[in-house]
């Protein structure tokens, strides 16, 4: 389905900090059309992918999972990468160390765990 791939592509991109090619699938994210179904999930993803580029491209804080009810481990890893990266922005570097080494106690078959670990390593570096 082309709004599964545009996503997926649009969130690699991201992940890669490769803005330019963020900007093109989250594009054509933004011109799918469709029926009430596909508005929900494209709306969806485009709020997840908004959230991912403020911390990660913008650098700036959004608290978008601080509210979430748990759906899930990896829902959980979202978070507590989100909240580790806002804590980090609003330079706290001992909250940012709580979150990121809860989320590093996982497996590092997970980008965010690896992610989690390297920002634990550089936090600690930095003091």
């Amino acid at each position: 389905m082309a709004i599964e791939k545009s996503f997926l592509l649009a969130f690699n991109h991201l992940l890669l900090g490769e803005s330019a090619q963020f900007e093109i699938y989250y594009q054509n994210l933004l011109n799918i059309e469709g029926n009430k179904k596909i508005t929900v999930l494209k709306n969806r993803y485009l709020t997840f992918l908004e959230t991912f580029r403020d911390l990660l491209l913008l650098e700036k804080e959004n608290h978008f999972f601080d509210d979430r009810p748990e759906e899930g481990n990896l829902s959980d890893y979202f978070k507590l990468y989100c909240s580790g990266l806002n804590a980090k922005l609003m330079e706290d570097s001992e909250s940012a160390k709580k979150y990121f080494g809860e989320l590093a106690k996982g497996s590092s078959d997970f980008y965010f765990v690896r992610e989690a670990k390297r920002q634990l390593a550089e936090l600690t570096v930095l003091q």
